[in-house]
């Protein structure tokens, strides 16, 4: 794995409340998964945002998406459209809304 990949991830998971990060390629396989989302979300994740595409007809552009519930957020993206790597970060709620 590519070292500024990794310290992108690093720098991620080191975010207040970042609880977990997913990286998925374009087909689904995961890249690097750390904390509390497990490697095998990846292809879910790519799933939602190649969906989240078609409904917009945004094949090319970025693709963002929240998944939110009392315990913690999921943020996916992918910055590319669908055929590029996406990224799932979870962060705690309460510290989701506490940006300090």
């Amino acid at each position: 794995m590519e070292v500024p990949f990794k310290d992108a991830i690093d720098k991620l998971v080191a975010q207040q409340g970042v609880t977990g990060v997913v990286a998925a390629d374009k087909d689904g396989l995961c890249i690097d998964a750390t904390g509390d989302l497990p490697a095998n979300i990846g292809g879910y994740v790519r799933a939602l945002v190649t969906r989240a595409a078609d409904l917009e007809g945004c094949a090319e552009g970025p693709v963002s998406i929240c998944i939110e519930s009392d315990a913690f957020n999921i943020h996916i993206q992918s910055p590319e459209g669908k055929e590029n790597v996406t990224v799932a970060i979870k962060q705690s709620t309460s510290d989701a809304t506490n940006t300090d």
